[in-house]
């Protein structure tokens, strides 16, 4: 309480911005207000929800450009497999981090093992969806008809290119076949 001119000024927290701007005696409150405190909190709250979206949308788009990386990786193998051999693995098979060999994929052993990779890409995120190699055509072997094509799938969380020339399969949607 402070007197001035005779009269008696008693302020408080709910006075006007007026009262505040011409009376110099008059004491500032201190702290902030309920509302003030829970608009900032739902600011921060709104903040950090849009923040956790795209983080999540970002890891999830780096999750597919590795898978896509990863199968990239594999046709490489599968191109140099082609060339010694003049064909393509003859079976189909899920990669999940095994060697990959001129002996991979195919009915009989060969004399002399090539190692192509020693550990193949898998998918690291998902164990639900192998990447997936699939010979083509239907029915192809290492005698007449050749393996003369292949796709390789996997399973994208994002938006799918799509499966280009490769057929559907069940649980992927991105597919890859011979450059």
């Amino acid at each position: 309480m402070k007197v001035s001119s005779g009269f008696t000024l008693i302020r408080t927290c709910f006075a006007s911005r007026y009262e505040k701007l011409y009376h110099s005696l008059a004491e500032p409150c201190k702290g902030f207000t309920l509302i003030e405190l829970l608009i900032a909190v739902s600011i921060i709250a709104l903040l950090m929800t849009i923040g956790a979206i795209s983080y999540m949308g970002f890891l999830r788009t780096t999750r597919d450009t590795s898978r896509q990386t990863d199968l990239k990786t594999i046709q490489s193998v599968l191109e140099q497999y082609h060339a010694d051999l003049h064909f393509y693995p003859t079976a189909q098979f899920t990669f999940a981090g095994q060697r990959f060999t001129n002996a991979s994929g195919r009915a009989g052993n060969p004399q002399v093992t090539k190692t192509y990779l020693n550990n193949t890409p898998k998918e690291q995120w998902t164990q639900t969806a192998p990447y997936l190699y699939v010979p083509l055509p239907a029915g192809c072997g290492e005698v007449a008809p050749l393996c003369s094509n292949y796709c390789l799938y996997a399973r994208l969380e994002g938006t799918s290119p799509g499966l280009g020339s490769c057929a559907t399969q069940t649980v992927y949607n991105y597919a890859v076949s011979q450059p």
